[in-house]
């Protein structure tokens, strides 16, 4: 019965969250878990670590998918090509246990969720609403502005990096 209970309250506030609130969220878990695996991997219990790492994996494979190709461009391009370095650490991470992977991942991961932590909560839909505005006052449908077709609306960095996701 409690178990419910505390799983409820935190369906209600993950719900309850921003959508950049969330990501923020998503990168913390990783640094956790890798956090996690990094004490495990020391401690020579390699079947905890790999369930640690399987758990960052799932968050970074998440936030992969989550991805908006087509209208987050080069930023979607680039946080993709990060995702899959990641992901290929992590693989490395489990076969051979050197934590090393670890700190070649937080490189990557700490400027993100620094980055994430700056944008105010309500940027990606405004983001969204400013771009859909853009695309539909110029004749053109979201899918036809990709980088590269000539169209580019002026966005602010933060507000082009929640619309790759």
């Amino acid at each position: 019965m409690v178990h419910q209970g505390i799983r409820q309250y935190q369906q209600t506030t993950i719900c309850s969250q921003s959508p950049e609130r969330l990501i923020v969220m998503l990168y913390e878990g990783a640094l956790r878990f890798l956090e996690s695996a990094r004490s495990a991997a020391r401690d020579g219990d390699l079947p905890a670590m790999g369930r640690h790492v399987g758990r960052a994996q799932m968050i970074i494979l998440e936030l992969q998918c989550s991805l908006d190709r087509e209208v987050g461009g080069n930023v979607a391009a680039n946080l993709d090509s990060l995702y899959g370095f990641i992901l290929r650490e992590l693989t490395a991470l489990r076969l051979d246990a050197d934590v090393q992977h670890i700190a070649d991942i937080r490189r990557v991961l700490l400027p993100l969720l620094a980055a994430w932590r700056t944008i105010p909560p309500g940027t990606a839909e405004a983001a969204r609403r400013q771009s859909n505005h853009a695309v539909a006052g110029s004749g053109t449908d979201v899918a036809s502005h990709a980088v590269g077709s000539g169209f580019e609306p002026t966005l602010s960095p933060q507000a082009e990096l929640c619309l790759a996701v």
